[in-house]
């Protein structure tokens, strides 16, 4: 097409940059939508203890601070970031834990430490919005044989004397249970939060009288999307998909 002296001819790098332009738009808009889907639990990765100094042990390529048995220096808050709280039961080995084989600055909780051990317990406050819902999630693993152990995690309401709002049990018995020890599986529940002031809380529930301990991490309470923000997003994508078509018609009807 001739338009005075000049010659007009949409090139593939036209439309590649306006397809750029569509994803990045349709992707800000994606961010602004789940920015608030971020984890409500502080530290829910158990990656930033506020003191750590050198290990109480260490087994294969494992390393422990135990928060039981060595509660003066680094006191298990110290060791948990400052953002949990510890209750100990009968363990000796309830501990942050490092596997220079996975990644060195990569820590997880062990909770029940073998024989007629009882694992103790973290719990963490956190604020909500009455009436909406939340999905909480906790990675599971072990160390150790295969042996029967578990934990529970649970949301508290902080404004009912903590009775239990919703809670799973995680156990070896579960089918999607890690196979082996040292790696982790991803288990979820949603919960209508009752009240604003609410706590996620991990205890071990394993039986006695075995030496497999459990593993925790990443925990997490992120709000679950309300279906208008599913659909605007929708629309959104929508609209920019109709756009980048309208435009890519006009340039080949130039072309043409």
């Amino acid at each position: 097409m001739v338009v005075g002296a000049l010659t007009f001819k949409p090139t593939s790098q036209s439309m590649k940059s306006l397809l750029k332009k569509s994803v990045f738009s349709l992707l800000v808009m994606t961010s602004s939508l789940t920015a608030s889907a971020q984890n409500l639990l502080v530290n829910g990765g158990f990656d930033s203890p506020s003191s750590l100094g050198a290990a109480d042990s260490t087994w294969n390529s494992m390393s422990f601070w135990f928060f039981s048995a060595n509660v003066s220096s680094p006191t298990p808050s110290s060791l948990l970031g400052g953002y949990w709280t510890y209750e100990q039961a009968h363990s000796n080995y309830d501990s942050l834990v490092s596997d220079s084989s996975i990644n060195a600055s990569d820590y997880c909780v062990s909770l029940g430490g073998g024989g007629a051990d009882l694992g103790g317990s973290i719990t963490q406050s956190f604020n909500a919005t009455a009436g909406s819902t939340y999905t909480a999630s906790l990675d599971v693993g072990y160390v150790g044989a295969r042996e029967p152990v578990g934990v529970r995690f649970s949301i508290l309401d902080s404004n009912n004397s903590n009775q239990a709002v919703s809670f799973l049990d995680v156990s070896t018995s579960l089918s999607n249970f890690p196979a082996s020890d040292f790696t982790f599986a991803t288990f979820s529940f949603q919960f209508t939060a009752p009240s604003t002031n609410l706590a996620f809380k991990v205890e071990d529930i394993s039986f006695w009288g075995y030496s497999t301990d459990v593993l925790i991490n990443n925990a997490s309470v992120a709000p679950v999307p309300e279906p208008s923000t599913d659909a605007l997003l929708a629309t959104g994508a929508l609209l920019l998909c109709g756009t980048f078509l309208r435009r890519r018609r006009a340039f080949c009807s130039i072309c043409h």
